[in-house]
């Protein structure tokens, strides 16, 4: 009788070192896909920017084909450079 209890014994606790495993890898999954969804969602927030870029100055859209305003092509390349790390 003995020898059965702690065969039984044993069993539970290896259930229940499986069972924290499992949870914990659950919840460490829910992280990472926050993480994620927030980090793309910024890169979203940076491609638009990089598509309709405004003026620092005065708040206007910038034409690509002119340069901009001010440093607006140095802040572009910034959020580009920013975006492939």
């Amino acid at each position: 009788m003995y020898v059965c209890f702690v065969l039984f014994n044993d069993e539970l606790m290896r259930m229940m070192f499986l069972l924290n495993k499992t949870q914990s890898e659950r919840q460490k999954n829910v992280m990472l896909k926050q993480e994620h969804n927030r980090i793309r969602e910024e890169n979203e927030m940076l491609k638009e920017v990089m598509r309709n870029p405004l003026c620092t100055n005065c708040g206007s859209r910038v034409a690509m084909s002119s340069g901009g305003c001010g440093g607006i092509n140095f802040e572009i390349e910034r959020l580009r450079l920013r975006m492939l790390n």
